[in-house]
């Protein structure tokens, strides 16, 4: 790493100016003690004039809520609060947090900030106003908050992945139906090269060893709220009729050991050792878990002698095909605050 580049010329805050933010989720300790100054922060300090504090921290599974919402009480947010974090289980948290923020009126709006000061090339990658980023940002004609998204594909939608070279020791092709599926887990299972069939977690609809697209086979994805019947009205995925159908085919393979019995206790990020120790030998996860298998380090490099390969979400009875999108985007929010004209 090298820690002494040659920067171009940029502006910079004179005097410096201070902004306080929160650190919480995935590699956040317990307190801020040892947090700053670090070579990072010293770079924004020295070049742009901008110092950072770190008005508390919280671990996965730490008291980040109640923090959150102490601070709302008093009035004490920092200046920025991100809301897209991970939690203990390996699963993330934050658009309903925001909305919470906004709703209690916690959060400022900035709409003729950002149009003010936002390049158009910034609005072109953003999809701004109109992508289906910034809709959990957009109260009427309000903005609360500034939207980004992870990547393509909005990060998170399920591939069907499955270990090809034990696929062809069990003489069959990658599956596409249910029904096929089906046969590939038990024969997997029966010819003893895996203990289970199919990765699970508590969280059926996920963005890692997700189920969504065996839902999706019947038409219904739960949870989402979408126009299922064609009509005008919006109507609530885990009603739907194609959701009891699902749910029966998981009922099945669960009674058949094709999925692992204590998978109620694994979150998505844990429930990767299903796949990483040899115990299952089909996934439901996005497409960047590639570098997750392939890079130096992952989980190829252990076993080298496992092969991966795509295959399509399932088609079910009524050739129905689908798969539940993660959060379409995100947002960082400014708290609400009496401002002076110059900020």
């Amino acid at each position: 790493m090298d820690w002494h580049p040659t920067y171009p010329p940029f502006a910079k805050y004179t005097p410096p100016i201070e902004i306080s933010t929160i650190a919480f989720g995935t590699g956040a300790p317990a307190s801020t003690a040892g947090l700053l100054p670090n070579p990072y922060d010293q770079r924004l300090r020295d070049q742009l004039g901008i110092i950072y504090t770190v008005h508390w921290a919280a671990p996965p599974g730490g008291p980040w809520a109640q923090k959150l919402l102490a601070d709302i009480a008093a009035g004490t947010l920092a200046d920025i609060i991100p809301m897209y974090v991970s939690t203990a289980s390996g699963g993330f948290v934050g658009p309903e947090v925001l909305a919470s923020m906004i709703n209690r009126g916690a959060v400022e709006e900035i709409r003729g900030i950002f149009e003010a000061t936002a390049t158009t090339l910034t609005k072109q990658k953003k999809t701004y106003p109109d992508g289906v980023i910034w809709n959990p940002l957009w109260r009427g004609d309000r903005l609360y908050g500034l939207a980004w998204t992870n990547g393509p594909a909005y990060n998170s939608d399920s591939v069907g992945w499955i270990r090809q070279d034990l696929l062809d020791k069990v003489g069959m092709k990658a599956p596409e139906t249910l029904d096929e599926l089906t046969e590939v887990l038990r024969a997997l299972k029966k010819s003893k090269l895996t203990a289970f069939g199919i990765a699970a977690n508590q969280d059926l609809i996920s963005w890692k060893n997700s189920l969504d697209p065996i839902f999706g086979a019947f038409g219904a994805i739960p949870g989402i709220w979408r126009r299922w019947s064609g009509g005008d009205q919006l109507e609530y995925g885990s009603i739907q009729p194609g959701v009891k159908e699902a749910l029966k085919v998981l009922r099945s393979w669960y009674a058949e050991g094709l999925i692992d019995p204590d998978y109620y206790t694994y979150g998505p990020g844990p429930s990767w050792q299903q796949v990483a120790q040899g115990r299952v030998g089909v996934f439901f996860g996005p497409w960047w878990i590639a570098g997750g298998l392939y890079a130096p380090g992952g989980t190829l490099s252990e076993h080298p002698d496992w092969r991966f390969a795509n295959f399509p979400a399932a088609e079910g009875s009524q050739r129905a095909t689908g798969a539940g999108k993660s959060v379409p985007g995100h947002g960082d929010g400014l708290p609400q605050r009496a401002r002076s004209e110059e900020d």
